[in-house]
């Protein structure tokens, strides 16, 4: 199996972090990985597969991959746009409690059902515990998944 992960960037954050440990994971059982990223930035993770940067605004061809997984919202963004290729989301964080704490009550509940909206176009939504699945199972049917 092919999966393509896409990242805002390689930088030491949360997701990337997330995404290099299922990389490792996956490559251990004979998965082919690749790593896309749209910035550059200082200090980056290494990853046990092919990386490449691509652009926000240019599409690529993901049809070669078996899966197409986004991190994060510019990603997520970039991914649901894409035809003919399956799409797995993993959602890192307690949507509208983030946008609300980061944005304020009345854009954080805009973006957050935004952000949902955008989630419903994936085939797949993963999430990394059982009370975030229990908190996303109101907006879209998810799959918990374990990293150690």
């Amino acid at each position: 199996m092919k999966v393509a992960f896409i990242v805002a960037s390689l930088g030491q954050v949360g997701p990337v972090v997330v995404v290099r440990n299922l990389v490792e994971k996956m490559m251990a059982y004979g998965y082919e990985c690749v790593v896309f990223y749209f910035d550059e930035r200082e200090n980056t993770m290494e990853f046990a597969c092919e990386t490449r940067k691509i652009s926000f605004w240019r599409r690529e061809d993901f049809r070669d991959f078996d899966w197409v997984h986004a991190h994060s919202f510019r990603p997520m963004v970039y991914v649901s746009r894409l035809k003919g290729v399956r799409k797995m989301v993993t959602m890192h964080s307690y949507l509208f409690k983030e946008y609300h704490d980061s944005l304020g009550r009345l854009v954080g509940n805009l973006l957050g059902h935004y952000t949902m909206a955008i989630v419903r176009r994936f085939d797949s939504v993963v999430v990394l515990s059982e009370d975030a699945k229990t908190y996303y199972s109101k907006w879209s049917a998810v799959k918990t998944i374990k990293i150690k």
